[in-house]
């Protein structure tokens, strides 16, 4: 038996590989104590297994890789890209040797699978994936996605995990002092994606949703764990996007995050005798209200091209009712740019270079893309396709219904955000989420990238009354501020209608404060699975705090070391007192103080609330 090991930069996580009786396996440490073990490695052909069998002696190289780089946009303005690597090739009867190659960062780690195929134009069906992930014999826990992300899983015992998708966040051990958080994902998607399901032997064993053809190297996806010892260790991690290709836009100046207001949720909302639908007066009131308060984008959704369910619909021509060209124009003219929602149907039954010209002909500034569906070998083909388009049209993106984000944004940062969260109000009102879902997701789906979750809802009480808010959202009014700040997204959709924010003052200047979505830093202050989060985003001087609390309601003392040598004044919103996410959830109260580094910062926050607070130099 051969083993070789791979520590990383500062030697707080180890790989350990090794073959056993013929097949390969690993082990991950986090500062000593394994926290990986057993986990075995490899891929199936259908005519062949090229990682069975293999000999206990290998061919190792090794590199040390100390660099950074700045995001177009996002959490971090640089990411340090530290890591070591080993390319470990096996002896294998049944194949020219495979390798696996391992990435070890200080917070995570990365494999992929190269095996050569063929030589020629030949190809070959990956049927299924081998890689197995074993957790020490302690308490586990396990939260993971749906395949399209809608729901939110919760696991005690690993053999009941059934078709989970990645992320899938693992905490092993039952106290803070033992406890440690490991996530499973893929990075750089290029083949169908990777599910795991619980086995009888406590393993998690992956499973392809789909077959991949494949010719001459077979590259896969990375499989990633990340590490941590809590969970800001895990929001703060940046493994994922640094096992994607660099940027492939040279020119970047056009992709700017922002704030948009959105006409989906507000139509049907009738406020001084004028009813909100799709058509020009209630967009031209939503091009002005983001115009005046420093949004950067309006969104058009569905219907302005006619039924989207028709295959017959053309993305180019708007119903009689729009005028999708003297529109753009009119918002152009206020400085905001106009996003069209188009379903993929339309963009399968249509030419996408002929719809992208034509929305860049008519100055449109991005597309919402709808119904995408899961990630086979198509869908994860076609995406990368509709973004090389868009990018040459200049043209930002987002993505709904959609599977699971991987990290593709730092290739193509024009990719804005997607779905894969359960959205405000979708589904029946029975299915809504619940404080606790909020209160998770930036630890499970959020880690694989941003999140279109359309957080921003005020009006709380009648709302209903419109045509795609069917039953009451969980949440009070400061958890809906709350969550701008604690979800990542590129774009910032609100669901409300404009009379609604020009009636609250304060969340109006709130949201004007955080429009242009641009970050400098992001730290996690507090967070505990299950019970709130607490994340400050820093823009220049300025930080801005958002927290949740689940079901139950928290009152936390932070400290407030992260602000610096200055004082700082604090304008805070949050919860009234007698507010919860199911009666008095519009209630709020505002508050200032003046602060500094060493004080601590008491936030009260309600069942299912939350609360915003901006620090600015005094």
């Amino acid at each position: 038996m051969k083993s070789v090991q791979c520590d990383s930069p500062e030697k707080d996580v180890r790989v350990d590989v090794r073959v056993a009786d013929g097949t390969p396996t690993f082990a991950v440490s986090i500062q000593g104590k394994q926290t990986i073990d057993g986990g075995t490695l490899g891929v199936t052909f259908e005519t062949q297994q090229p990682f069975d069998d293999c000999a206990s002696a290998f061919e190792v190289t090794r590199r040390s890789v100390r660099r950074s780089w700045s995001p177009v946009r996002g959490a971090q303005s640089v990411v340090r890209d530290d890591f070591e690597e080993v390319s470990l090739a096996f002896s294998s009867p049944t194949s020219t040797t495979p390798k696996a190659r391992f990435r070890v960062f200080d917070d995570g780690v990365g494999v992929r699978y190269e095996v050569p195929v063929s030589t020629g134009p030949e190809r070959r069906t990956v049927v299924s994936d081998e890689t197995t992930v074993g957790f020490p014999d302690e308490e586990v826990r396990i939260w993971y996605p749906s395949p399209l992300g809608t729901r939110l899983e919760e696991s005690v015992r690993v053999p009941s995990v059934g078709g989970a998708a990645t992320p899938l966040t693992a905490r092993i051990g039952d106290t803070e002092t033992s406890q440690r958080f490991v996530t499973v994902h893929e990075a750089a998607l290029s083949h169908s994606e990777l599910r795991f399901e619980g086995a009888s032997d406590g393993r998690l064993r992956a499973s392809l949703g789909e077959p991949s053809e494949v010719s001459g190297i077979y590259t896969s996806p990375w499989r990633v764990f990340l590490t941590a010892n809590s969970l800001d260790g895990l929001l703060e991690n940046e493994v994922v996007r640094n096992l994607n290709e660099p940027c492939r836009i040279t020119d970047s100046s056009w992709i700017e995050p922002g704030i948009a207001t959105w006409d989906w949720r507000a139509r049907g909302a009738t406020v001084d005798g004028f009813t909100y639908g799709l058509d020009m007066p209630s967009l031209r009131r939503l091009v002005d209200h983001a115009a005046s308060n420093g949004f950067s984008y309006t969104l058009v959704d569905a219907g302005w091209y006619g039924d989207e369910s028709d295959p017959t619909a053309d993305p180019t021509v708007p119903v009689q009712s729009i005028d999708i060209s003297s529109l753009s124009t009119y918002a152009d003219k206020q400085g905001v740019g106009l996003l069209l929602y188009v379903n993929d149907l339309a963009l399968r039954e249509n030419d996408v270079e002929a719809i992208f010209e034509t929305y860049s002909r008519w100055g449109v500034a991005g597309v919402k893309h709808g119904f995408l569906g899961g990630s086979g070998n198509g869908n994860v083909r076609r995406l990368r396709g509709f973004l090389e388009v868009a990018a040459d049209h200049e043209l930002l993106y987002n993505v709904h219904e959609a599977f699971k984000p991987t990290g593709l944004r730092r290739t193509y940062p024009h990719l804005m955000t997607r779905e894969f969260v359960q959205s405000l109000a979708d589904g029946q009102p029975e299915t809504y989420a619940k404080p606790s879902y909020h209160v998770a997701l930036p630890f499970v789906n959020m880690l694989g990238g941003p999140l279109d979750a359309t957080p921003g809802l005020v009006d709380l009480s009648d709302a209903t009354e419109r045509d795609a808010i069917g039953g009451p959202v969980l949440s009070t009014v400061c958890a809906q501020l709350a969550r701008c700040l604690t979800i990542d997204t590129g774009l910032l959709h609100l669901p409300d209608i404009p009379e609604v924010y020009r009636s609250e003052p304060a969340i109006e200047a709130f949201l004007q404060r955080i429009s242009p979505l641009h970050w400098d830093e992001r730290r996690v202050l507090d967070a505990a699975f299950g019970s709130h989060v607490v994340v400050a985003r820093r823009c220049g001087q300025s930080w801005y705090v958002g927290g949740l609390a689940s079901d139950g309601g928290v009152t936390l003392e932070l400290a407030l070391g992260f602000l610096g040598d200055s004082q700082y004044t604090a304008r805070t919103l949050s919860d009234a007192v007698g507010s919860t996410y199911r009666s008095n959830r519009e209630s709020y109260v505002v508050s200032e103080s003046t602060v500094e580094a060493g004080d601590t910062f008491t936030v009260e926050m309600a069942p299912g609330g939350g609360f915003v607070t901006t620090f600015d130099p005094a």
